[in-house]
C-alpha cells in the first residue's frame, strides 16, 4: 500500500519476499497474504474516483480487507457464482 494512503510503501519485490518467507512457514498463510496483496494492489493501480478516495485510506488503515470470490463461504472456489453482496459479508 502507497504511503500517501497510509501503507508501508512497499513494492512487488516486498510481496513476494514476505510471501516467501511465510510459506517456509505456512503455505496456507501464505496463500491468503499473497491473494489479498493481489486484490489490494489491483484497486491501488485501477480505482480512481469516489471509490480511491473512500477505499484506498481505509486499507492503509488497516479497516478494511480484501478478498477474491474464491474465499467466499459455501461456494467451493466457483467463479461464476456468488451468496454476497457488494459490500457485505455473507452470514455464517
Amino acid at each position: 500500500m502507497p504511503t500517501q494512503h497510509g501503507g508501508g510503501g512497499g513494492g512487488l519485490g516486498d510481496l513476494v519476499d514476505m510471501t516467501l518467507r511465510l510459506a517456509r512457514v505456512d503455505m496456507s498463510v501464505a496463500l491468503i497474504f499473497a491473494m489479498h496483496c493481489q486484490q489490494v494492489m489491483a484497486v491501488v493501480r485501477h480505482a480512481d474516483g469516489p471509490l480511491a478516495e473512500r477505499l484506498l485510506p481505509a486499507l492503509g488503515k488497516g479497516n478494511v480487507y480484501l478478498a477474491s470470490v474464491t474465499t467466499e463461504r459455501r461456494k467451493g472456489g466457483s467463479l461464476l457464482s456468488s451468496d454476497s453482496t457488494p459490500g457485505r459479508t455473507p452470514a455464517p
